[in-house]
């Protein structure tokens, strides 16, 4: 086995780049809308609203999902975020700063309220932090928020989630409350929220470095049996990043048998990450932005061969780079072999001339035993 690791030299962020982390930032649309799936404050803005009758009672979305952001120290940015009432009912949001952390397993984040971080700030005082507005039934709100960072400030990342509080509001009433259909004083209440990677840095430094750890790469198999690998990837840097990488499997012959594409996941730093896959076979010298803008591509939890029959030797190799999937730029890699055998079959053939001498030589000393019995 054969590992090398991502060297540290700086390299200069390309807009590509950029324009990856942001495309691959957006995989994290499902851990980033918290609760919405269990709450029911929080329904699916895609249903019909042509009609009061058609909207659900309670519907709130937050959007963008994530942003990533880089600030110099001594620059102040703005961005915006999107709160859109979907719902029949009027809410109450107050809007609150937390931070997360990664569960070093799936990405799933894990969220810490009440994040002293001082450097965000809601641009419109009437939506500082913890204080309460009203967002109408229908009603799409656009909030500013100001990040002005000191000189002084140190440069690091920071994993910030923006959430909103939302409860119905007895204020104003809607149709719904006229039918009598759901009580105004109800105390449903739910949070979503948006996720902010900011990054604070003198200058635009790729400074992710994701290696490979832990992975589940058996050595020897029996023929009947099947390859199937899962891994672990680390960020040993300090910024988020993708995971970019490839693996295959080579047979006997020296003859591509399978070939995946690591699914760009974002890592954050100092913590650990389940890999996901792209089966590619079919289309091996299809370039990662054609098989990521598939709408119909399948990601998987492992890399998985299974033939009829397995014998010989495989050689499984897999490969994360810096910045982009070519071969010049330093990586981390693992070359495997697998060796395959019959060890089932040869198992079989074996035990079975073995059973059937056993079997005769505890039948004849039985044979004599019952007839010394006999004769007694």
């Amino acid at each position: 086995m054969k590992t090398q690791t991502i060297s540290e030299s700086n390299i200069k962020f390309s807009g590509r780049f950029w324009l990856g982390l942001i495309i691959f930032g957006f995989s994290w649309l499902s851990v980033f809308q918290i609760a919405k799936a269990q709450n029911p404050v929080f329904s699916n803005p895609g249903a019909d609203t042509s009609s009061i009758e058609n909207l659900p009672e309670i519907s709130l979305n937050v959007s963008p999902p994530i942003n990533y952001i880089s600030v110099q120290p001594g620059e102040t940015k703005s961005f915006q975020l999107t709160l859109q009432n979907y719902g029949k009912r009027n809410l109450e949001i107050q809007l609150s700063l937390a931070e997360f952390e990664s569960n070093n397993l799936t990405g799933q984040p894990i969220i810490k309220p009440n994040s002293k971080f001082e450097y965000l700030k809601p641009k419109n005082p009437a939506w500082s932090w913890l204080r309460s507005n009203l967002v109408k039934s229908g009603e799409t709100v656009k909030v500013i928020f100001d990040i002005t960072v000191p000189t002084t400030a140190k440069s690091m990342e920071y994993h910030l989630t923006i959430l909103a509080q939302a409860g119905i509001t007895s204020a104003e009433t809607t149709a719904a409350d006229m039918s009598g259909e759901l009580n105004s004083t109800s105390s449903v209440t739910g949070l979503i929220g948006s996720n902010l990677i900011l990054a604070i840095a003198k200058d635009s430094e790729n400074l992710n470095q994701i290696v490979l750890t832990d992975w589940e790469i058996p050595r020897y198999i029996d023929s009947l049996g099947s390859i199937d690998i899962q891994g672990l990837v680390k960020n040993t840097g300090n910024q988020s990043g993708p995971i970019l990488g490839r693996a295959s499997l080579i047979g006997p012959g020296g003859k591509l048998l399978k070939s995946w594409l690591v699914y760009p996941d974002m890592v954050l730093p100092n913590s650990s990450r389940t890999v996901r896959f792209v089966d590619t076979t079919q289309d091996p010298a299809a370039s990662s932005d054609a098989w990521l803008t598939r709408s119909n591509v399948k990601i998987e939890n492992s890399m998985v061969y299974k033939p009829n029959w397995l014998f010989g030797n495989y050689t499984l190799k897999i490969q994360l780079f810096h910045q982009d999937y070519t071969d010049i730029q330093p990586y981390s890699e693992k070359i495997v072999q697998i060796t395959a055998l019959p060890y089932g079959i040869l198992a079989i053939i074996i035990v079975i001339p073995v059973c059937f001498g056993l079997f005769l030589r505890y039948k004849s000393k039985f044979g004599s035993y019952i007839v010394s019995k006999t004769r007694d």
